[in-house]
């Protein structure tokens, strides 16, 4: 009687990586396996019949390959994977396709221990993301920006360093944006005010609130705007220029809707 244990299928049916379509996976030969099962149809006539039957697709379940035969003559092959090849045995219903079977299984399970003993422990990712978020999000406010502009920016810098876009992960595709307005100098406002001066709309902006005047070390004067100041649209922006000390010169700016609020107050002075 033959000997049907793991070994002896082992040494009879071939186990090697092939790629199959686009994958590199385990394959059995197909030719040692018919010798194995003991199917006395031939060969060539057998792996067509299956193929046909059981709806198995080359590029997904096997690969075809040329190899030189006994008798001199190149011969087609069959690299079936073992998904196929469990089947194949098991659709003879005899001792030895399921001994087959049970060694391919056994087969795979080595395959799946290897890879898990091999797997590196990921890197924890979302500490790095948020780290890079928070590092992009300071150095966005430091440039000038705030609100739904920071936040862009920053999570686009992340999503460049890390791979990882924050907002999309959350599901928001889509920030609100922040008033598209120009922001003009106390000057420009002046001129479509209606006011004498960008001097006179300076005053009318601290009578208003909406801004403090403050005096430098020289005695230079200069506006920063106040909390109510901020949500009218008071911009303090850098200038580009650097004040004797090296500190960077700041100018005060406007959103364009400010024009109403200093032409309000100038007609109600004039109708007083």
């Amino acid at each position: 009687m033959p000997d049907t244990s793991n070994s002896s299928i082992s040494a009879l049916v071939a186990i090697s990586n092939r790629e199959v379509g686009d994958d590199l996976v385990q394959t059995a030969d197909a030719r040692q396996l018919h010798g194995f099962l003991e199917n006395r149809d031939a060969f060539a006539n057998w792996i067509a019949d299956r193929i046909r039957q059981y709806d198995f697709v080359e590029g997904v379940d096997f690969a075809t390959y040329l190899a030189n035969s006994k008798k001199g003559r190149p011969s087609k092959e069959y690299a079936v994977s073992l998904d196929m090849a469990k089947e194949l045995a098991m659709v003879e219903r005899n001792d030895r396709g399921k001994q087959a079977r049970r060694y391919f299984i056994e087969c795979e399970r080595r395959v799946h221990q290897i890879s898990a003993a091999r797997k590196v422990p990921r890197p924890d990712v979302s500490k790095e993301t948020r780290l890079a978020m928070a590092q992009h999000l300071r150095l966005a406010k430091m440039a000038g920006l705030s609100g739904n502009q920071a936040l862009l920016a920053a999570n686009k810098a992340t999503a460049a360093m890390t791979g990882i876009d924050s907002l999309a992960l959350m599901g928001i595709t889509h920030v609100t944006a922040p008033k598209n307005e120009a922001l003009l100098t106390p000057t420009t406002i002046a001129q479509r005010a209606g006011a004498k001066s960008g001097q006179a709309v300076n005053n009318i902006l601290c009578e208003l609130g909406l801004q403090q005047r403050f005096f430098d070390h020289k005695g230079h004067v200069y506006y920063e705007p106040t909390e109510m100041g901020e949500k009218a649209g008071g911009t303090m922006l850098d200038t580009g220029k650097k004040h004797s000390t090296g500190a960077p010169v700041r100018q005060l700016k406007w959103a364009s809707s400010i024009v109403h609020v200093i032409d309000d107050a100038i007609q109600q002075k004039q109708a007083a």
